[in-house]
């Protein structure tokens, strides 16, 4: 499974704005820049979480947003390593539902699925995928 164009064209901006971001580690100016780069005038940025950058991907419904995100995950992993490479790798996928949930997992931890086996592509087989259940200690 490969990318459309169009969400191709999402993990370039995401490329592009994680570039500036090295660049200028104030995550204002960063955002700040990468919408006057693209002529647009955008709203302030959001801090919700300090520290964190903040990434929003708008796509239609059934418009592939968690192959996107799956395709995410390499360049912003590559973009953190270069500036702390002992950083561990970590992802927490927040979903809406837990019908959602339960989809999402089963589609990530299941290696035939296009998902799971782009995961597998991007990151050499070293994917392992938990639920909350298991990662709380009693």
């Amino acid at each position: 499974m490969e990318l459309k164009p169009y969400q191709q064209s999402v993990i370039d901006d995401l490329a592009t704005y994680l570039g500036i971001l090295a660049e200028h580690p104030d995550l204002r100016k960063a955002y700040k820049e990468f919408w006057q780069q693209k002529g647009i005038a955008a709203e302030t940025y959001k801090n919700n979480v300090p520290g964190v950058p903040h990434v929003c991907v708008k796509v239609p419904t059934a418009g592939g947003k968690t192959f996107i995100a799956v395709n995410a995950l390499k360049p912003i992993f590559d973009a953190f390593a270069a500036a702390s490479p002992t950083r561990p790798q970590v992802v927490v996928w927040l979903v809406p539902s837990l019908t959602i949930l339960e989809q999402t997992v089963k589609n990530l931890a299941d290696p035939q699925h296009p998902y799971r086996q782009k995961l597998n592509a991007l990151f050499r087989n070293r994917v392992q995928v938990y639920e909350r259940r298991e990662l709380l200690i009693e």
